[in-house]
């Protein structure tokens, strides 16, 4: 969290940074230790428990999904989501993302010759296209990060029902594609739009850090520990980000 603070510098219009924490009643060591990266931006940190009382689940997996949801009780506004691991790269504002709808970014239509993890993808679509009663789409819009939550789709509901609902059919749970069909079941269309963000877990090691630069429309990178873990990734990922003037490392 501390790089995702850090790197706020290149986001030149004023926001409220929402940071949800799971399970740590000390709240105000987070604030001293965040807020000194917050003298224009202003920080609104929210216990992830207080959100709701039922969001019991032991898996921090799941309750970080309930989380990017429940937000909307208390954002009561279109927000963009991202995890703790991304962080801006480039100069930006977040008007960049006005009127996306999740990542704006769509499947391919094909839905054949697909991976492990996209079948486990296609099927929870079905799952949640089923409970809600919508016919199955595949040209829907993918999951992932940097999404936006839209006003205009969450306003249609009540959160607290639908997120309960959502954790209990009988599949693995994707808040991004349940939140998608929402969208769809309201006709909400937004925008589609170029991708904005690379996850570089999906990189080679060749590719790091060249790649992320290939684009001058990337304005987020997402290094994940899957990534640092691999030969000597983290010392290189920390020579390149105290290169580019950050003071925090992974």
């Amino acid at each position: 969290m501390l790089l995702q603070a850090e790197s706020l510098r290149y986001v030149t219009e004023p926001i409220t940074h929402t940071v949800i924490v799971d399970n740590d009643p000390d709240i105000k060591s987070w604030y001293s230790m965040l807020e000194p990266y917050y003298t224009v931006h202003t920080l609104n940190l929210i216990s992830g428990p207080k959100l709701n009382s039922t969001v019991w689940w032991n898996d921090g997996w799941r309750r970080q999904q309930v989380y990017k949801l429940l937000a909307y009780k208390y954002i009561k506004d279109s927000y963009l989501i991202l995890d703790s691991q991304n962080f801006f790269i480039r100069p930006c504002t977040i008007s960049l993302w006005n009127n996306i709808c999740g990542t704006g970014i769509f499947w391919p239509d094909a839905v054949n010759n697909l991976n492990e993890i996209e079948k486990i993808t296609l099927n929870t679509l079905v799952t949640y296209s089923n409970y809600l009663d919508i016919p199955i789409c595949y040209r829907i819009r993918t999951d992932g990060v940097p999404f936006v939550i839209n006003y205009e789709v969450m306003k249609h509901y009540d959160i607290d029902l639908l997120v309960n609902d959502f954790m209990q059919q009988l599949c693995v749970p994707i808040e991004f594609v349940f939140y998608n069909l929402l969208a769809q079941k309201v006709n909400y269309l937004g925008k589609s739009i170029r991708t904005v963000m690379h996850d570089l877990v999906r990189l080679s090691n060749s590719a790091f850090p060249s790649t992320i630069w290939s684009k001058d429309t990337c304005y987020l990178a997402g290094i994940h520990r899957r990534f640092l873990v691999r030969h000597n990734n983290r010392k290189r990922v920390n020579l390149w980000l105290c290169q580019q003037g950050f003071v925090n490392c992974l």
